[in-house]
């Protein structure tokens, strides 16, 4: 469950006084600065409006990077590659993975969250049964949430929209890599788990939520880091982080950016804050 809540991490509210989503990025012989800007899968564009200074960093930007070109992710190639990486292997089936008691367990969490039995994704990988139940159960839980407005698309529509140039710092075939690679033995006892602790499952998008809302970074670190094992950290933030960052090295000295990723990458001593301030630049947060 605490990989999923790392992946789920991957709403307009009320903010604390020590709002930490949006930083400005300066030093470092930087001409101009850039900007971090940590969203949240379930919040839509109107929490930019709660952040004071956020248009002025966004127009003030030459470039837009996500994770990922949200363009070429919604592309019927792409839309046909992740269908085939979802299957299970010719000859084996999500209900040949586990004992008849826990596939009675998975059928009545899958039944009660999306109104459908498990055996209706019988050829698929766990782990899409695991993102899909987080999304119908966030949907339950946040009804006003509108996933046509999401963040991360929006923003970068609204760049392309202004003539900005518009990036991903990943590939959509290493984002594909790291949600279905992942050992089926282990995607099996994720999605058992979820199953089992479904009460626990929604109490924990509900305070990952409530955090990202107040944009309580330390808080949405303190959480993601419960009882989550070290090498799930190390391939789904920090080496990514890493990555990142040697990348921002070399696109801020040319170019002013705004750096749109997942709130979750931002803490820690190994999030990109930390690991930018190393490098020598100046981080502030902006509200």
């Amino acid at each position: 469950m605490k990989k999923a809540l790392i992946i789920f991490a991957f709403l307009a509210g009320a903010f604390s006084s020590n709002a930490q989503l949006l930083w400005k990025v300066s030093g470092n012989g930087l001409q101009k600065p850039s900007y971090l800007f940590g969203t949240h899968h379930i919040a839509d564009q109107t929490i930019c409006d709660g952040i004071k200074g956020f248009n002025d960093a966004y127009n003030s930007v030459e470039h837009l990077y996500g994770e990922v070109d949200t363009d070429k992710m919604n592309g019927i190639a792409t839309q046909l590659k992740v269908m085939t990486r979802m299957k299970l292997p010719k000859g084996q089936t999500l209900s040949s993975l586990y004992t008849e008691e826990q596939m009675k367990v998975i059928d009545a969490f899958v039944t009660e969250v999306m109104g459908v039995g498990a055996k209706s994704f019988d050829s698929y990988k766990p782990v899409m049964l695991s993102s899909s139940l987080q999304v119908f159960i966030a949907m339950k839980l946040f009804p006003e949430y509108d996933a046509a407005k999401a963040i991360d698309s929006h923003m970068q529509t609204r760049a392309k929209k202004d003539k900005k140039v518009v990036k991903g710092l990943e590939t959509i075939d290493f984002q594909l890599d790291l949600l279905y690679d992942e050992p089926i033995e282990k995607q099996a006892a994720d999605l058992l788990e979820m199953a089992e602790n479904a009460k626990e499952s929604e109490e924990a998008i509900i305070k990952l939520t409530e955090l990202y809302r107040q944009q309580d970074l330390k808080g949405l670190w303190n959480l993601m880091m419960e009882d989550t094992e070290p090498e799930e950290m190390e391939d789904l933030l920090f080496k990514r982080n890493r990555n990142w960052v040697e990348q921002m090295k070399e696109i801020m000295p040319s170019a002013s950016a705004m750096f749109v990723v997942g709130a979750g990458h931002l803490p820690g001593e190994q999030g990109v804050i930390r690991l930018l301030e190393k490098e020598g630049y100046k981080l502030e947060p902006v509200w």
